[in-house]
């Protein structure tokens, strides 16, 4: 073992050896994607909103716009896999009542739940951290 840390040493003043860059994580991806593809769409949704005020008190640790731009890339997503999927079955011998209700469900549905879930998600942990803090305050109380 310590053979092994000497050479590493030795390479190491030598100039041979370099440490490794990290490489980028798929989160650092998906945000390189919504921020060049939906940065401007994601800074109206973050004033139109408010979702800067609504990120700071649920204590999330992301920029109002890159979680906005993240909205609208996933929205986007749903959306063109709704009209994949739709299209797929126009194309399949089934009753053109269920096409329509296929098409309704995947094009118009499923994308407004993914971005009205989306936006409404910081609310949703601001009443989650609120209650938690209700729920442990007669404890803190009683420990003081």
């Amino acid at each position: 073992m310590a053979g092994f840390l000497e050479r590493i040493a030795r390479r190491r003043r030598e100039g041979v050896y370099k440490p490794r860059k990290p490489s980028p994580s798929l989160v650092d991806i998906i945000d390189y994607i919504a921020i060049n593809y939906f940065g401007g769409i994601g800074s109206r949704l973050v004033s139109y909103f408010e979702l800067e005020e609504n990120i700071r008190k649920a204590g999330m640790n992301v920029h109002p716009q890159v979680y906005a731009s993240r909205v609208a890339l996933f929205t986007a997503f749903t959306l063109a896999l709704g009209i994949y999927f739709t299209v797929w079955i126009a194309l399949s011998g089934v009753h053109p009542a269920i096409k329509l209700l296929a098409a309704i469900l995947l094009v118009v549905i499923i994308p407004a739940l993914v971005f009205g879930l989306g936006l409404s998600y910081p609310s949703m942990k601001i009443g989650e951290r609120r209650e938690s803090t209700e729920a442990e305050l007669p404890f803190l109380a009683a420990y003081m």
